[in-house]
């Protein structure tokens, strides 16, 4: 609802952790400008191009990115979980892991200086790999260009973000975070989070 209310059609929306892409399909029903859908299992990034066949968009619509995003460039092991929605880098407790591969892994910075694009909404669902992402982020969020960053966050009872570095960053970048409540009411393990530039 967040971003269905959010975006409008000047918005380029990355798509972090598109797994399937129902944010990636959400974007481009909303009319925005462009979608660049970041996916690192080549197996659900089959599911993503596949989508992308089906609703007949084309590569100046959808970019599909089969790649990872942290702080450094390099070659990494992507861990895959029973739910393909758990799948992700490092550890995550929440994870039953039947499998992994290696994949490619880049700098959202560097990306957007070779692709000579500039997102305005950011979605990052990457399952307690938030910080490496925003790390390598830095420069793209302080540029002004961001407005929206919209992600989930492991977090304690009150819904409290776990992980500081999360919060200092994005402050040190100018934005401003509030919790996304979910509907119920309910506080889990892990939540949205929404933020946003204070200019």
């Amino acid at each position: 609802m967040l971003l269905r209310e959010s975006l409008n059609p000047d918005d380029v929306f990355f798509d972090i952790g598109a797994n399937s892409g129902y944010f990636s399909c959400l974007a481009l029903l909303c009319e925005v400008k462009g979608v660049v859908a970041f996916e690192p299992d080549p197996n659900t990034c089959a599911v993503l191009a596949q989508q992308q066949q089906l609703n007949n968009w084309s590569r100046a619509n959808l970019r599909i990115e089969s790649l990872g995003l942290s702080g450094r460039v390099e070659t990494q092991a992507f861990i895959r979980a029973s739910d393909s929605g758990e799948s992700g880098f490092g550890s995550w407790p929440y994870r039953q892991a039947v499998g992994q591969v290696e994949v490619d892994v880049q700098i959202l910075d560097y990306f957007c200086q070779q692709a000579n694009m500039l997102p305005t909404v950011l979605k990052i669902d990457v399952e307690g790999w938030e910080y490496p992402v925003l790390r390598g982020a830095e420069q793209t969020l302080r540029g002004g260009s961001v407005r929206l960053v919209v992600f989930e966050s492991e977090c304690d009872a009150k819904g409290q973000i776990l992980d500081p570095r999360i919060s200092q960053l994005l402050g040190n970048c100018g934005f401003a975070i509030r919790h996304v409540p979910r509907p119920s009411g309910v506080i889990k393990s892990t939540e949205n989070y929404q933020a946003y530039s204070g200019s």
